[in-house]
């Protein structure tokens, strides 16, 4: 079975960063399960995940990209979590936008996922 864009995507950001949160609701939710004692996480929710994969057919294709969110307590720490976050992404072959900015969330593009027909 190839392995999906969601999952390696979830694989790299548990490499990068302590604490991930798929969320079936929303960002404040993600963030709210969130660990208080946390080094650094990441989430993307349901909705994020919807806009990203489309649901339809054999398999899934990039319907929009997938927006990642993060963080770390101040700026400068959150900053670099964004950018170790980054890193491991395009290392691992996706395109990701990102302006250097803690408030605002990387953005994957071009995503796609299979799904096995079971």
């Amino acid at each position: 079975m190839r392995e999906g864009d969601r999952t390696r995507i979830e694989r790299v950001l548990r490499s990068a960063v302590p604490d991930v949160v798929t969320s079936e609701c929303c960002g404040s939710c993600s963030v709210a399960l969130v660990p208080d004692d946390s080094t650094g996480f990441a989430y993307f929710h349901s909705q994020d995940a919807e806009r990203a994969f489309n649901r339809k057919g054999e398999g899934k294709t990039l319907t929009g990209p997938l927006y990642i969110g993060f963080g770390h307590g101040d700026d400068r720490r959150s900053r670099d979590v964004g950018r170790r976050l980054k890193g491991a992404l395009s290392s691992a072959g996706f395109v990701v936008d990102w302006n250097d900015n803690p408030g605002t969330r990387l953005r994957i593009v071009g995503v796609t996922e299979t799904r096995s027909l079971l």
